[in-house]
């Protein structure tokens, strides 16, 4: 995200508008140039019900979980069946190495989970013995670019046990119907050292600006998304989120934590 105040007020100003139509059981479509483009029903899809962040989440796998490292099928996913044999990676345990934060509601169930991992949970390889980073420009893809080796290969198969561990769910806290959005979603919200670690990996190609403010940082709230062989993610345009991160006793989330940043470049990673 970059820290544009305009774009920040005017994200704003579009939330307040929304919880206006809302309570008056409506539904409308917003655009923020030139990324954001979003359609959200009257539906309850809150994604931070801080009432329940506050609350003590049970811990034990939610109801809502669709496949995990307890149940999935390995001919749909070989990488999970090859990671689990894995001896050398870690086995990861709720409470450990992660833990819910809150459960959100999506378009049909209200026990989403959303997961924070533990600093550490994930081990990331020392920088000197990595392989460097480096941007090769997407053709066809006005702005676009790919950036290579953010992640070792043993560093992803950590990213994958972990979220599997987590667990996956068919329902998500987004408004694109299923018949748009067809696959498996996992919320986390990454640790700072996790997250700002990637971040200052990337950031050498990254513009120094996005809509007039200073690149500052990847939003926390990852959104993992897992396509089964029959899945499929039909035409869309990304929205835009503000900067989230833990409330103050660790047990909510808060939507908007700096006040100052909104996400303007969609990043998507492959592991």
């Amino acid at each position: 995200y970059s820290t544009s105040m305009d774009r920040v007020r005017r994200a704003r100003s579009m939330e307040v508008l929304y919880g206006q139509i809302r309570a008056m059981g409506g539904q409308f479509t917003f655009s923020c140039s030139p990324c954001s483009c979003s359609t959200i029903p009257s539906s309850p899809i809150c994604e931070f019900s801080m009432a329940m962040g506050r609350a003590a989440i049970a811990m034990g796998r939610s109801a809502a979980t669709t496949s995990s490292v307890d149940s999935f099928d390995p001919s749909k996913n070989p990488t999970l069946a090859r990671i689990l044999q894995d001896a050398k990676l870690p086995s990861y345990a709720e409470g450990e190495h992660f833990r819910v934060v809150t459960l959100v509601s999506g378009s049909k169930r209200s026990d989403l989970p959303i997961f924070t991992s533990v600093p550490g949970a994930i081990v990331l390889d020392e920088e000197a013995e990595r392989k460097p980073t480096s941007r090769v420009e997407a053709d066809g893809v006005p702005g676009g670019f790919v950036i290579r080796d953010i992640l070792s290969p043993g560093e992803c198969d950590q990213l994958v046990k972990l979220s599997e561990t987590m667990g996956f769910t068919e329902d998500a806290p987004v408004s694109l119907a299923r018949n748009i959005r067809h696959n498996e979603n996992c919320m986390w919200l990454a640790d700072p050292i996790l997250c700002d670690t990637l971040f200052e990996r990337c950031k050498p190609h990254f513009p120094p600006e996005a809509e007039g403010g200073e690149v500052c940082g990847l939003n926390a709230y990852w959104r993992l998304y897992k396509y089964n062989p029959e899945d499929i993610f039909r035409l869309h345009t990304d929205g835009s989120w503000p900067g989230s991160g833990l409330t103050a006793d660790g047990n909510g989330i808060v939507r908007d934590m700096y006040g100052d940043r909104w996400s303007h470049l969609t990043m998507q990673g492959g592991a």
